[in-house]
Parts: C-alpha cells; structure tokens; sequence
C-alpha cells in the first residue's frame, strides 16, 4: 500500500494513505467512480482538495476520556493542597503523593486494555503499575526509624514480602487459567478453573502466612482444598465417563 495521501475519485477530496474507503462519501479507495461523482457542495465545509482524516475510534476516546478524568482530578488533588498548605514546610504533604500514586496506577491499569496491546502485555504492565504503586505506598507510609530516616528513605517492607508475591501468583493463575479454557470441553474447562482457584488460594495463604511469621503451612486455605478439588475430580470423571458420549449440551437444550 502508498504512503502517499490519494484522492478519492467520487467526492474529490484528499485521502490519508491508509484509509481504504472515503470517510466523507463511502466510496472504496481505488474504485473507479462511475459517473456518480458527487459536488463538492454536497458536503458544506469541505472542499476539492481538503484531507479528510479518519474519525478517532470509541477507545481512543475512552481512553481519551479517562486521561482528562484522571488528570483533572490529579489537578484538584494538588489545588487542594495548595488551599490547605498555608505556611507549612515540607509541601507537598504526604497524602498528596499516595493520592497522585494511586490515580497514576488506576490511570495505567483502567487504560492499558484500550490500547492496541495483546492482553498479555497490558495485563502485565497492569501488574507492574500496582506494584510500583505499592513499592510507592510503601516508601511513603513506612513509620521513621530509630535512626531518623524519614519514611522514603526507610526500607520497604509489605511491598516486597507481601503485595509482590500475591501480584506474582495472581499473574500466573489468570496466564494458566486463560490458557486452559481456551481448549478443551466446558466440562474440563470448568475442573482446570477450580483445580487453579484452589492453587491461587494456598498460594495466598502462604505468601500471608509467611508475611506474620506464622509456622510454614496451609491454614484456610485447606477449606477450600477439600472443597474444590473433589468436584473438579468429579467433573473429571464425568467427562471422560459420560460427557464425552453424549452432548450434555443438546440434551439439556442449551
């Protein structure tokens, strides 16, 4: 395909190189018109030689849409600050930084799906916006220590013992449970599913247990071990027993 902006044989009017049909009249680029050409005043505000540019799709204006949202409160954010400041030393606040960390972390994860992206590339971006929102939060509520080092200077602490180990499990869970229910029958799909929510939830209770410093083990989450595992054992087996011969499906008019 040209790089080079063409003229659309109906209407006349400049054409971006990588439109395939007239945005002003329909016409398919490359088509030769014949004999419905349309006046240029057909169209009032357009002329013979005017660049018609693709209109921008409903992403891009969403995404548009929530860049001015997030930024405009970001905004007031700060005018609230500067109201509120007075005369005190160290502006701007504390509170003000965690606020402005979390719109750019909810910006970045309420976006990244709009864009032109795999999902697996902004749902990992989308992981690594709230951890750096978490290493943010943590630098900046971790209490002074007994040296004196303020709180962006002390060191981290949930943000790497806890939130990173459950961003991590969380990331894998969704890559394996994505991956999974994409083949195979319902059935299966359905046992994989809890089969992986069972894993996510001793995965959770270890990386919490091991945050407080309590004996290595599983503790709630064996509830839902023992809960789980024998339905998804049973879908199993009904699958290969049953499900596999008949169209559970047609049966049940689904």
């Amino acid at each position: 395909m040209s790089s080079e902006p063409h003229q659309c044989t109906r209407c006349g009017v400049i054409l971006e190189a990588h439109l395939e049909e007239c945005p002003l009249c329909g016409m398919v680029v490359g088509q030769l018109c014949d004999g419905d050409a349309i006046a240029p005043e057909a169209f009032p505000g357009y002329a013979p030689g005017a660049t018609v540019r693709e209109s921008p799709g409903k992403r891009v204006l969403l995404r548009r849409f929530l860049t001015i949202l997030f930024s405009t409160a970001g905004l007031v954010v700060l005018a609230v600050a500067l109201v509120t400041a007075g005369s005190s030393v160290g502006f701007p606040p504390r509170w003000v930084w965690i606020t402005l960390l979390s719109l750019a972390a909810g910006w970045a994860v309420v976006t990244l799906p709009l864009r032109r992206l795999p999902w697996r590339r902004w749902f990992v971006l989308a992981l690594l916006a709230l951890q750096l929102l978490a290493f943010g939060l943590d630098l900046l509520t971790t209490p002074s220590g007994p040296g004196g080092a303020n709180g962006l200077l002390a060191p981290l602490s949930w943000s790497v013992r806890l939130a990173l180990p459950l961003l991590l499990v969380f990331g894998v869970v969704v890559l394996v449970v994505v991956r999974l229910v994409r083949r195979g029958p319902g059935t299966l799909r359905v046992a994989a599913v809890l089969v992986t929510a069972a894993v996510f939830s001793s995965g959770v209770d270890l990386v919490v247990r091991n945050y407080l410093h309590a004996p290595v083990g599983l503790g709630w989450s064996v509830i839902v071990l023992l809960s789980v595992v024998p339905l998804a054992l049973l879908l199993l087996v009904l699958q290969v027993t049953v499900f596999r011969y008949v169209d559970i499906y047609r049966r049940l008019h689904l």
